[in-house]
């Protein structure tokens, strides 16, 4: 696991009541300009208007003075699984 642990998924406007939100993967992620740059991925089933899930990438660090969260994969349906193994494959070493 990291050394640090990642913004709290209740604290950042991802889920609704209904939906159901997972940390796949993450860590330090410093570079020159940001040496406390810290990156999350997270997997989020949103059961709104039909089911969908979305892959969030969060970045913290604090140059940037709150967390930003950028959508990287809109998958059709709940399909955790799936979103899981194209993070980890894509992006990220696993977390845990």
């Amino acid at each position: 696991m990291s050394e640090r642990l990642p913004v709290a998924p209740a604290t950042i406007p991802l889920c609704g009541p209904d939906d159901s939100i997972e940390l796949i993967a993450g860590g330090c992620r410093a570079t020159a300009r940001e040496p406390d740059r810290y990156e999350w991925v997270f997997a989020a089933v949103h059961r709104g208007l039909g089911t969908w899930t979305h892959l969030y990438l969060v970045v913290e660090s604090r140059r940037r003075g709150r967390p930003e969260i950028h959508l990287r994969l809109v998958l059709q349906g709940d399909r955790l699984d799936e979103a899981r193994r194209r993070a980890v494959a894509d992006w990220w070493r696993p977390v845990g």
